[in-house]
């Protein structure tokens, strides 16, 4: 279902029923989202419609998309297709939870390779960082609006904290003890404590995209946030791996089991165990 290049969704059975039928649920967003599409249609098959709307790179914004120099047509393939997908959830009635996820932080993380949030009819050459920190708030004001009029309850899935390290090779070091002294060697020592690593030593997180989500869900009715961090971290640890396996699949984004361990922790308007959310069926004339 994840779109990587053009600017229409996928709409396969699999990834975009419309006619009606049992009440729905929607994820849209950016490749961060597709981990979560893989643990939802597990967790909810027979209870209810998955629509997974999702394009890589592509933020669940309206109005503002990513504008990469070395890639200068995604920035219309990106506004194309969430002005697409957020019109096809509006309309299906039956779809009453709303679930975006996306790398939130990645125009900011690599503003230095001129990477830009840049609203639709800006020139993207001109956009500055605080441009695109500002569009980000624009952005996702604009598909709240939407979805608020369409009577959808929302949940804002925020990034996961980011490591400062390989996980693979870390799990791997933690694992063979022979290898790890020469990952040692030759990466820099790196303290093994079954999957552990301290907060504030070997993570980080971007403040900025945080904020601006958590003003959101205070700002508007029926708008919940999901932070990752909950459900990977606690008091000075977060886990980067489990009885699973790796939580991470690199340093930004997460496994199928670091998915499965956030959505477990997802708020009480909605439950991962496969309880159906509410219904707007009832609501229908």
């Amino acid at each position: 279902c994840l779109v990587m290049v053009g600017g229409a969704p996928n709409r396969s059975p699999a990834c975009m029923t419309l006619d009606n039928g049992p009440p729905a649920l929607a994820l849209l967003g950016a490749r961060p989202a597709a981990v979560f599409r893989q643990t939802l249609a597990a967790t909810t098959a027979g209870h209810y419609r998955l629509l997974a709307l999702l394009k890589s790179s592509c933020a669940p914004l309206l109005g503002v998309a990513l504008y990469m120099p070395k890639n200068p047509a995604f920035r219309q393939d990106c506004l194309a297709f969430m002005r697409d997908a957020f019109d096809a959830v509006a309309a299906d009635r039956e779809v009453s939870t709303v679930l975006l996820a996306g790398y939130w932080s990645l125009p900011f993380d690599a503003e230095n390779a001129g990477l830009r949030l840049v609203r639709a009819g800006e020139a993207p050459t001109a956009a500055t960082p605080g441009d695109s920190r500002a569009n980000l708030a624009v952005g996702l004001a604009a598909a709240l609006n939407e979805l608020a009029a369409a009577g959808k309850h929302v949940i804002l899935i925020e990034d996961p904290p980011g490591l400062r390290f390989n996980p693979l090779r870390q799990l791997m070091a933690d694992a063979i003890g022979p290898r790890g002294r020469l990952s040692d060697a030759i990466a820099g020592e790196f303290p093994r404590s079954g999957g552990l690593v301290a907060r504030t030593a070997m993570t980080s997180s971007d403040g900025y995209t945080a904020s601006v989500l958590r003003r959101a869900a205070v700002a508007y009715p029926g708008v919940e946030i999901l932070d990752p961090s909950q459900a990977l971290c606690a008091g000075d640890l977060c886990r980067y791996a489990d009885g699973e396996g790796l939580l991470y699949s690199d340093e930004r984004h997460l496994t199928n089991a670091g998915a499965r361990r956030v959505l477990a922790s997802l708020p009480a308007g909605f439950a991962a165990s496969g309880d159906a959310p509410p219904s707007n069926h009832a609501e229908r004339p």
